[in-house]
Parts: C-alpha cells; sequence; structure tokens
C-alpha cells in the first residue's frame, strides 16, 4: 500500500500548503514490512503515512521500487534513516564487505590496523564496482539523515 499523490492527500489532511522543503520522509525497515512516513520540520503537522509494505524483502531492488513507488525523485526530500537503510540507499554491499562504511574507506579485513590506524581516508565518490558499490546510489548522500530508533 502507497500513496504517490503527495499533495492531494495533504491538502485531504487540512494542510494546503505544500513545501517538499518542509517534509523529511523517514523509511524504517525490518525483516517482515517497511514503511515510510512523511515528517513535518517544526512538528506542526503529525506524521503522513505514505507507504507500508508486508511482503518486501531487504533488498536494493526493492527499496528502489518503493522510492520509485512514493515519486520521491519528484520531491527530493530529505531521508531520515537508519544505518541499515544506509546501506541500501546508497547501495553498498551487504554481509561481511571490506569496505562497510558509507563515509570513509574502512577496511574491516585490515585486523592489524584496526587498534593502530585512527584516520581512514574519506569516501570521496561512489562509483559502482569499486568499494563494495553495487550500483548508483538511489539518493545523494547530502539527502540523508541519520536518525536513532528505540
Amino acid at each position: 500500500m502507497y500513496c504517490n499523490n503527495v499533495e492531494g492527500l495533504l491538502k485531504k489532511l487540512g494542510v494546503f500548503e505544500y513545501n517538499p522543503n518542509d517534509w523529511q520522509l523517514f523509511i524504517e525497515s525490518c525483516k517482515r514490512s517497511l514503511y515510510c512516513v512523511l515528517l513535518y520540520n517544526g512538528n506542526a503537522f503529525g506524521s503522513i503515512p505514505l507507504g507500508h509494505l508486508t511482503t518486501l524483502k531487504e533488498k536494493f531492488s526493492e527499496i528502489k521500487s518503493v522510492l520509485e513507488k512514493i515519486s520521491y525523485y519528484e520531491r527530493n526530500w530529505i531521508i531520515c534513516v537508519d544505518l541499515k537503510m544506509v546501506g541500501f540507499l546508497l547501495a553498498l554491499q551487504c554481509g561481511y564487505s571490506k569496505f562497510p562504511c558509507f563515509l570513509c574507506l574502512w577496511d574491516s579485513r585490515a585486523r592489524a590496523q584496526h587498534w593502530i590506524k585512527q584516520d581512514w581516508p574519506v569516501r570521496e565518490e561512489l562509483v559502482p564496482g569499486e568499494k563494495n558499490l553495487q550500483a548508483h546510489p538511489l539518493v545523494e548522500r547530502s539527502k540523508i539523515i541519520l536518525c536513532w530508533v528505540s
């Protein structure tokens, strides 16, 4: 279930002036479901559910499909997610990968360097096929905000 007519939904809920810069997209997933909620900056409005998928598998292609269905690329909201979802949005390889960090080129297999080396090079580019990047990222890194969900 999803909604791609955000402006129409907001008008029905009583929000008549829509500015995409005033809203953030919150995405949360678990093994059984994924949901997308629109949050207003400043808490003047409650959260607006945009999508809830119960048969979703946690895969890059499924996340891409969800973003297309809710028309994310037309609105280009800031996205609030946890670390696992950052990996999906930036198309990082899952599992025991050599370069798991989305910020730097931390080599998780360089065991001898883990307690010695403190500064790892910054991940400048996201090039598919290099440094555990599987495809082109779904969103720009600057559009992602980390949030803590407990």
